[in-house]
């Protein structure tokens, strides 16, 4: 005799299978914000810290913040109007944004100027101009001064300064910044990542192996009936899962 299938019994396990992979998606939702409450935390006592490469050059390293998009006004000194156009010019979504300050500091700077004199006719006075030229790697001023009895006047027509800046983001979510140019130093780094975009969001783990206890539809055949039926019964084993829908 054909055993009949329980599908009532079935669309309970069914309902009971949904009902799990929605707690489990909340769970896993819930233990992402708390990771991210955490990390912002330990961001906001965080310092910044310097390094030095082999080469020298200085890194500048500190936490960065994960939050929602309408939050990042909060924690950056710009204005949702900056935001959507900036988005809007991009033609995309933002994803990231780093505040950085840093200054050029230079010492002992020697340059060799030019100096010429001329005296006016009328009225007697001496006057004095001083050609000012320096140029190196990092540098590079052009100006005069002007010298008239005890008076001096200096004017710049002309400063260069290179600030070559690399920055980077570790899978830490650390934002890191080194320049070429020995003489910059970086004095403040804010940094923000947008918690739904691409950048903050875990990568996805796929495949996975897992052990599981439980009720389940088994399949199994009758030789006396020779038929195939479906039975609702314990189960357990380990299985390799692949996730084909994640959410």
């Amino acid at each position: 005799m054909k055993e009949k299938i329980n599908w009532a019994t079935i669309g309970m396990l069914i309902v009971s299978i949904i009902v799990i992979v929605i707690m489990a998606t909340c769970s896993s939702r819930m233990k992402r914000d708390l990771e991210i409450s955490e990390h912002n935390l330990k961001v906001a006592q965080d310092s910044i810290e310097v390094l030095e490469l082999r080469n020298g050059n200085l890194v500048y390293e500190i936490g960065s913040y994960i939050v929602e998009k309408d939050k990042l006004t909060a924690y950056l000194d710009i204005s949702k109007k900056e935001i959507k156009d900036l988005e809007k010019k991009l033609n995309d979504k933002i994803a990231y944004i780093a505040n950085l300050e840093g200054r050029a500091q230079y010492h002992d700077v020697h340059s060799t100027d030019s100096v010429s004199h001329a005296t006016d006719t009328v009225t007697g006075i001496d006057t004095t101009k001083i050609d000012i030229h320096y140029k190196d790697d990092w540098l590079a001023l052009q100006g005069q001064t002007v010298l008239v009895q005890d008076n001096a006047t200096t004017t710049f027509s002309d400063i260069y300064v290179p600030v070559p800046l690399r920055v980077g983001l570790t899978d830490n979510y650390n934002i890191w910044v080194e320049s070429k140019n020995p003489n910059v130093s970086i004095t403040d780094i804010e940094g923000a990542a947008v918690k739904d975009s691409p950048l903050a969001r875990p990568a996805p783990k796929r495949w996975g192996l897992s052990i599981y206890l439980g009720l389940g539809v088994n399949v199994g055949y009758d030789p006396i009936n020779k038929n195939v039926g479906l039975n609702l019964g314990p189960s357990a084993g380990v299985a390799v899962t692949y996730d084909l829908i994640q959410w």
